[in-house]
């Protein structure tokens, strides 16, 4: 077994790293789709081992034979496929951009595997990383053997980022249309064909830049937030004993209106289109963020919650407010003070206060503003948008690794380097009154911070 791993320590080492984890990748994730659903169950007794595996009816050289299957066959799949990779790395000459990219994918994939190992459900997502993979390759060879302007484009990292990420916010509408979540990865792939056929009309037949293509759609990324206006939109009339149109005629309807202004404006604009990756950063990411929450964490027929313990301190804090017109942090504070009352109030603001917990529609806000803190600090920290994006839809353990709690304590870290680095007494003023923000919005953050 020694010799079997320094075999592999010398084969990333001697040769090229992107190749090898792009080989273990495809290697890991074919065993694992061919085993994932073997059986240690015992379906014989000729060769028993008194253990607890057996009282639990686990065969124990089921499990020996799989082992050492998987040793065999992972080490000659991953000698062929290394060889596969090297072929085609070598053979299509890929820039050391595209390799790099490759290399990001293929880490999460290895990484979703495992967790998948792990027991914790993640087939969509695994699946759609060896897609986005599959069509990476694809992409890198196609701009090579066929020398046109788009596909050279198209195959850099940023316009690959922009296509996939406005094929995500595409998927969402159309799954929030349609309802057909179980055929998500189809979605998405057709998604994608559209977006890049659109900008391939744009660019061929309309003669624009990749650039001023990637604008004109941009009132794509619009379209999660018109999502959840249309279901507001609805519910309000329907708690209100109103008529209302169905949502999705309101949706469609919103979605027009926004392409009809946006096309007014793009006619009559004067100023530079921003650069592509101003684009993605503002318009692009955080769409695909807002898009990725509400898939998540909104629900707007939810349960409610049987423990009333804990939501006795807002909905006691918001009664205060709307029933009696006491006024926060003046008459009274409750134990996380306005983290947990402010979706309440603007709830109870919207339809009316009433006595029941109904205001919990709107805590998915919270998950929301940490999503768009984790991408800030992503940014930061990375200055990449689009892996900020991609880590934040593709990392099962986000909210483990960014306590959400504390989250808020990020700002006041780059608010005193930005003071510290300028010296200017508004710098530092604003440090001090986002600490005492802080202790309005939860203790716990400022105790933290």
């Amino acid at each position: 077994m020694k010799n079997y791993f320094r075999y592999i320590s010398n084969l990333i080492s001697t040769g090229d790293r992107y190749i090898f984890v792009s080989a273990l990748f495809a290697t890991l994730y074919i065993l694992f789709q061919l085993n994932k659903d073997v059986s240690f169950q015992m379906t014989e007794l000729d060769s028993i081992i008194v253990s607890q595996a057996t009282l639990d009816n686990v065969s124990i050289p089921s499990r020996v034979q799989l082992f050492f299957s998987l040793i065999f066959k992972g080490t000659i799949l991953l000698l062929l496929l290394y060889l596969v990779f090297s072929w085609i790395f070598g053979r299509y000459q890929f820039q050391k951009k595209q390799k790099e990219s490759l290399f990001q994918v293929a880490i999460v994939g290895i990484s979703i595997i495992v967790i998948e190992l792990i027991q914790i459900q993640s087939e969509i997502l695994n699946h759609g990383i060896f897609s986005v993979f599959l069509f990476l390759i694809l992409l890198f060879i196609l701009s090579k053997k066929i020398n046109h302007y788009f596909l050279r484009k198209l195959a850099s990292p940023l316009f690959i980022g922009i296509v996939l990420t406005l094929s995500f916010i595409l998927s969402f509408s159309v799954i929030y249309l349609t309802g057909a979540s179980t055929f998500f990865l189809l979605i998405y792939w057709l998604s994608v064909s559209v977006i890049i056929l659109s900008l391939f009309v744009l660019i061929q037949f309309f003669s624009f830049t990749l650039r001023k293509a990637v604008f004109f759609i941009l009132p794509l990324c619009c379209t999660p937030f018109l999502a959840f206006l249309s279901v507001e939109y609805v519910v309000y009339h329907f708690l209100n004993n109103d008529f209302s149109f169905g949502y999705k005629k309101v949706y469609a309807l919103l979605i027009i209106v926004t392409l009809f202004i946006h096309f007014i404006l793009f006619i009559r604009r004067k100023k530079q289109i921003p650069s592509t990756l101003f684009l993605y950063k503002y318009f692009i990411g955080p769409g695909a963020i807002l898009a990725f929450g509400l898939l998540c964490f909104y629900f707007p027929i939810m349960q409610h919650a049987t423990d009333l313990f804990e939501l006795a301190n807002p909905a006691n804090a918001i009664m205060r407010i709307f029933e009696f017109q006491e006024i926060p942090f003046v008459d009274f504070m409750s134990s996380h003070v306005f983290s947990e009352q402010w979706y309440g109030i603007i709830y109870s603001i919207i339809f009316g206060y009433s006595h029941p917990v109904d205001y919990e529609v709107y805590s998915f806000f919270n998950f929301i503003i940490y999503f768009f803190i984790i991408y800030y600090f992503l940014n930061k920290l990375f200055c990449s948008p689009i892996f900020s994006v991609f880590f934040i839809i593709s990392f099962p353990f986000l909210f483990q690794i960014f306590f959400a709690h504390l989250l808020l304590c990020l700002f006041t870290l780059f608010m005193v380097k930005k003071a510290i680095k300028t010296q200017k007494t508004i710098d530092y003023l604003f440090v001090f009154l986002f600490t005492i923000a802080l202790i309005i919005w939860k203790l716990d953050t400022e105790w933290q911070t």
